[in-house]
């Protein structure tokens, strides 16, 4: 269990929400630094580790080989975010002089906000929202500027046009004529997004850019139904998650989720969304493990959070209070092994 426990203590670093006090508590004994580099690069928290261990007055942890090799890689995503910056001014300026004012989402909208933060963030490309009346335009004014699409990302998505490279940038552009995937269109629809937007002048440009509550409903959606109830989430989205939350207020921010879903009729799945936040990246984070069977390991082979990831003390003591016939709602590995302890009166 020690990449196990590795891991959440990675997971706990980088939180907004972990006190000093707490990481020295949880602290893996002794701290084995390919571990930590193994399991942050995994999860896209790599870039953030340095500064995270930094503001927490904990590099002194770190030997000098792996504290260099740590500001490294810090260094040089922030160069890259940078670059990505200077990306974003100037698409911003080709939709401006087409007359087109777009609402830059997710990682962008934090480069333009946060960019102290966003020097942090591991980014792949670039999302930007106009309706859909737009898109002709904006993708003719792109083309005009040189963007081009690429027979290998062939695909039009349900949201956004087939991502746009430009040789001399760092990015691709998406262009989102629909902020979330269908099944989502009651969490965060269009005209929501476009509403709450704020306008704003940036370097010379004007853009907007969605407000906090959309764009923590917006990272959520990010998962689907099946990945949330199949706990399939990735890591570095359940962080996102949270440091938006903690910006925006966490009690107010989780209000507003929940109270979204519910009224879309999805509340189970903003709980269980909540929770598996929480107990990676909450105030007590890391969880522990009290001695759980090994069978309820993270595979932290995978960016990807699998059933086996619930071995956390909330999600444990929620599964303890279901009868037989709501734990069919899990996931079925899961549930053979929670059917077999219930049967056996066993201690979780």
């Amino acid at each position: 269990m020690r990449r196990l426990d590795h891991f959440t203590w990675v997971c706990a670093v980088v939180s907004p929400l972990t006190s000093r006090e707490r990481l020295l508590e949880a602290m893996p004994r002794p701290i084995d630094w390919h571990m930590v580099f193994a399991a942050a690069s995994e999860h896209l928290f790599l870039p953030s580790v340095f500064c995270c261990l930094e503001q927490k007055d904990l590099l002194h942890l770190v030997p000098d080989e792996a504290r260099d090799a740590l500001q490294q890689v810090y260094l040089l995503n922030a160069a890259r975010n940078r670059m990505l910056t200077g990306q974003v001014k100037r698409v911003s300026d080709i939709l401006d002089r087409a007359g087109l004012e777009p609402i830059w989402l997710k990682g962008a909208a934090r480069l333009i906000e946060a960019p102290d933060l966003a020097a942090q963030r591991t980014m792949f490309d670039l999302d930007l929202w106009l309706p859909a009346e737009q898109m002709e335009a904006a993708a003719a004014a792109m083309g005009v500027a040189g963007y081009r699409s690429d027979l290998q990302y062939p695909d039009v998505g349900q949201k956004h046009m087939s991502p746009l490279f430009h040789v001399a940038e760092s990015a691709p552009i998406e262009l989102h004529w629909r902020v979330v995937n269908p099944e989502w269109a009651l969490i965060l629809p269009n005209n929501v997004l476009h509403g709450g937007a704020r306008l704003v002048q940036w370097r010379g440009t004007r853009l907007a850019v969605p407000s906090l509550d959309a764009q923590i409903l917006n990272i959520v959606t990010q998962s689907s139904a099946l990945d949330v109830l199949q706990t399939r989430m990735h890591a570095h989205r359940l962080l996102e998650f949270t440091i938006l939350c903690a910006e925006r207020g966490m009690p107010d921010s989780l209000q507003i989720v929940q109270t979204v879903y519910a009224a879309a009729g999805c509340d189970s799945t903003a709980e269980r969304y909540i929770t598996l936040a929480r107990a990676l990246f909450g105030a007590e984070a890391p969880v522990q493990r009290c001695g759980l069977p090994r069978s309820f390991a993270l595979r932290i082979d995978s960016p990807r959070l699998y059933a086996s990831w619930i071995f956390l003390a909330d999600a444990f003591n929620y599964v303890r209070t279901l009868s037989r016939d709501q734990l069919i709602r899990f996931p079925e590995k899961f549930t053979r092994r929670a059917r077999q302890l219930l049967s056996s009166g066993k201690s979780w």
